[in-house]
């Protein structure tokens, strides 16, 4: 059955959406998509829908207007608010949108808060590592205040994140017990090895950032100080470095022999710094993901 002004439209990524023009009350509405607007798959459904679209329209309403349901409505809405007043930093903005849209946005963020069950909370929880506390409660705070607002304007009568405690770190003698049967030896050597298995595909530094980590394990320099060589500091013929006044503590040139194992990789830097990582988070959680698979 045809209906008017109703049409089915192959949309470039394939998928068949339903579009829908119509006149009421002497207006004239551009074309909707009534798949994406309301989610109709039929010319049928939509029509239906067109028929509550004009009690809206006769009612003063504005049926386009999108209205915030899911959780990712509420995430971007609260992310404009905070940045723009500015309660969110720049960073923490950058750190919770990619918290957000690697660990919510395609799980839970498309349902409503109250289709968000506990379990479905707690699924996402004992998802990270046990050791992952700070992850447990970046996610607890992203989504606490989206739950908390919802209970005042009664979308939602429970907010299930008050069963759930925060997460505390395990204490540094907690730390030293779990390490204290272990050589300070047969640790360097865990963490050695860990760093050749360490294969993070997402890590765009990958190459680079393992040799980061075996310049400083084998010479026991100061990360700083290591991000600041460069290749004019490697006499390769001589297989030493000679670390400059101006990025030493000392304040003097501190000479020290080339680790093997990274020789290959300082002959293929050209000129510059040895190390050209773009932040310095990246090398933290980097090198926490080596350091799980030793001492946790």
């Amino acid at each position: 059955m045809k209906y008017k002004g109703i049409t089915t439209k192959k949309m470039k990524d394939g998928s068949t959406n339903i579009m829908v023009r119509f006149k009421y009350l002497r207006r004239t509405y551009s074309v909707k998509n009534f798949t994406r607007l309301y989610g109709c798959t039929t010319q049928s459904i939509a029509n239906q829908k067109l028929i509550q679209v004009k009690q809206m329209i006769s009612e003063g309403k504005d049926p386009f207007v999108k209205q915030l349901n899911t959780l990712n409505d509420l995430f971007d809405q609260r992310l404009k608010i905070l940045s723009e007043n500015e309660t969110w930093s720049k960073s923490t903005q950058k750190d919770y949108i990619l918290f957000y849209n690697r660990t919510i946005r395609n799980t839970i963020g498309m349902k409503k808060p109250n289709k968000v069950t506990y379990e479905d909370i707690m699924k996402i929880i004992n998802s990270f590592k046990a050791t992952q506390f700070a992850q447990k409660n970046k996610f607890i705070n992203i989504l606490n205040p989206i739950f908390e607002e919802e209970i005042k304007k009664k979308t939602i009568f429970e907010n299930h994140f008050n069963k759930i405690k925060k997460f505390k770190k395990v204490s540094r003698e907690d730390i030293s017990l779990r390490v204290l049967n272990k050589k300070p030896i047969e640790i360097i050597r865990e963490i050695y090895h860990a760093i050749d298995k360490y294969d993070y595909s997402k890590h765009k530094y990958l190459e680079m950032n393992k040799m980061y980590w075996k310049m400083c394990l084998l010479t026991s320099h100061r990360m700083g100080k290591v991000l600041q060589l460069e290749k004019k500091h490697c006499y390769i013929e001589e297989n030493k470095i000679i670390s400059p006044a101006e990025i030493t503590k000392t304040k003097e040139d501190y000479h020290f022999p080339i680790p093997q194992e990274c020789l290959n990789y300082i002959k293929s830097v050209e000129s510059g710094r040895l190390f050209t990582m773009s932040s310095s988070g990246s090398l933290y959680y980097s090198f926490q993901r080596i350091g799980m698979t030793t001492i946790a």
